[in-house]
């Protein structure tokens, strides 16, 4: 999984797990989706990776996909959390923000979007 075009999509979804609850929000309305839609794109783009196999993803980019992933399924039990308010005031949502900053540190670190 070393398409460049689908590795700068996923960092494009990260940027605005990333972002500030305003742009979030601006994005969701935009578009009229629901809060929880952040998340399902976070899983589009995760979801082939989960089982590459050791090697064909740097193992540190996997982890750190991996914490945010299970940071957002575990948030997906607290129907609180799935609000415009919550974006804006809830702990769970500026630890996603924190996650997946990292996530996009360890993506460009690792080089593995330039690999061949």
């Amino acid at each position: 999984m070393k398409d460049v075009a689908y590795v700068q999509k996923f960092v494009d979804v990260l940027n605005l797990l990333s972002s500030a609850a305003s742009q979030q929000i601006s994005f969701l309305e935009k578009r009229n989706f629901p809060v929880d839609e952040l998340a399902l794109m976070f899983d589009d783009y995760f979801a082939p990776w989960r089982h590459l196999a050791e090697g064909e993803i740097p193992a540190e980019v996997k982890a750190v996909l991996k914490e945010l992933d299970d940071y957002l399924t575990r948030m997906s039990g607290v129907s609180s959390n799935w609000s415009y308010e919550a974006l804006g005031s809830a702990d769970d949502w500026q630890t996603v923000r924190q996650l997946a900053r990292r996530c996009i540190k360890e993506i460009w670190r690792s080089s593995f979007a330039f690999d061949s």
